[in-house]
């Protein structure tokens, strides 16, 4: 179970970088229930959670 999460966080990473995507959308592209799931399992993994890495990796929230 650990490399399956593991790639889905490295994929929801990927998808981040993208400005557009909403959270609950990338967590639907990558398997997670919910948005709420992802940013918990994010944060855990990469120690920020998914709009902070997106700001830092973009320099934009999603919708600015």
């Amino acid at each position: 179970m650990t490399y399956l999460r593991e790639r889905r966080l490295a994929l929801a990473a990927d998808l981040l970088r993208d400005p557009e995507p909403t959270l609950a959308v990338v967590a639907d592209r990558v398997g997670f229930a919910g948005a709420f799931a992802l940013s918990a399992a994010f944060k855990r993994q990469h120690g920020v959670s998914p709009s902070e890495f997106r700001l830092r990796e973009t320099g934009t929230r999603h919708g600015a």
